[in-house]
């Protein structure tokens, strides 16, 4: 995918979710059964990244750890109801390709449903390339994408090829 088109949909993408923020984010308030993975990697007094954070629904999943939390998402609004719901976190405006940390800063990096979202090859590798970089040398990047494969979806997808 030529580099111009990339970035046109990230653009897009952007502008979507902010453009649907409000009810977007009205769907996002239960916790997604992966969530529960923080319950075995996140301990105590670690750094915690959640990139495309989103409403910041994720922070409920680690309300009984003692953490300290960031969450960045490329929509501003997003970002601006996540700090509403959870004033004592942190939440960012930030590009997923850039992160505005420095390197070795993380002990955990987590991303639910982002990675799907990041057009080509190129973008994808970087995206997982910038969450190497702000993730200690002993951390974990935990990550998920949607299943397309589900039957609910894959009338979809023969619909499509």
């Amino acid at each position: 995918m030529k580099k111009e088109t990339a970035n046109k949909i990230l653009g897009q993408s952007r502008l979507g979710y902010d453009t649907i923020a409000k009810e977007f984010s009205q769907t996002r308030n239960y916790q997604w059964e992966e969530f529960g993975i923080a319950d075995d990697f996140v301990k105590e007094n670690d750094k915690v990244l959640d990139i495309g954070c989103g409403n910041g629904r994720f922070v409920t999943a680690l309300k009984n750890k003692k953490i300290e939390y960031f969450g960045t998402d490329s929509s501003p609004k997003l970002v601006g109801i996540a700090q509403e719901k959870y004033p004592d976190k942190k939440f960012i405006e930030a590009d997923a390709l850039s992160q505005p940390f420095g390197n070795d800063f993380f002990d955990i990096v987590f991303s639910f449903a982002v990675l799907h979202h990041i057009p080509s090859k190129g973008y994808r590798n970087k995206f997982v390339l910038e969450a190497g970089r702000v993730l200690k040398k002993d951390g974990y990047f935990i990550f998920s994408v949607w299943n397309l494969w589900q039957k609910k979806y894959i009338y979809k997808i023969l619909l499509s090829i």
